[in-house]
């Protein structure tokens, strides 16, 4: 799997040549690459990923996710055809441009939250976090729930050293 650097980011492409070969064929591929058969799909490829990465990078983080998910893989292998398409003044089929601008408004809508990449979580890899929950028998006996994998120490937060001072506001500690 090769990658595309946006900033200070690494993208896995989120297309392959192949997946591109067989929407247009390889007929049609080597058609619209002959001028650089090395590098054109590869350039077209990383142009699609970083426009449709645009719409998507605020709401997903799990890169290899979107590089796994079919609706993220057809509609940047739509977007690389475009770009084929339109290279040396080429102009693109009608159907292509219709059928992106429906998409583009799709992203819209995810870039915006009104909706979300189908089979895809937000944010961060979100996985099951198993939890502790534990009474601490303190001076003033109260239920902790502690997370496993982390350092059970807030950074910013300041810890009584008295256990026999209630909690301020009277809430449990």
């Amino acid at each position: 799997m090769s990658t595309s650097s946006f900033g200070n980011t690494n993208v896995p492409d989120f297309t392959t040549a192949q997946m591109v070969s067989n929407r247009l064929s390889k007929v049609g591929l080597g058609l619209r690459i002959d001028h650089d058969p090395q590098n054109a799909a590869g350039e077209a490829i990383s142009a699609a990923t970083a426009d449709v990465y645009y719409y998507l990078a605020t709401r997903y983080t799990d890169l290899v996710g979107l590089s796994n998910n079919r609706w993220v893989q057809s509609i940047t292998t739509l977007r690389t055809i475009i770009y084929l398409c339109s290279w040396r003044n080429n102009p693109v089929p009608k159907w292509l441009t219709d059928e992106w601008e429906v998409i583009t408004k799709q992203l819209t809508d995810v870039q915006m939250g009104k909706t979300n990449v189908p089979g895809m979580s937000l944010g961060l890899a979100r996985l099951p976090q198993a939890i502790h929950v534990r009474v601490d028998y303190g001076a003033y006996p109260s239920i902790r729930v502690t997370r496993i994998g982390t350092t059970n120490n807030p950074k910013g937060y300041t810890r009584r050293m008295d256990r026999t001072e209630p909690p301020p506001g009277g809430g449990i500690w």
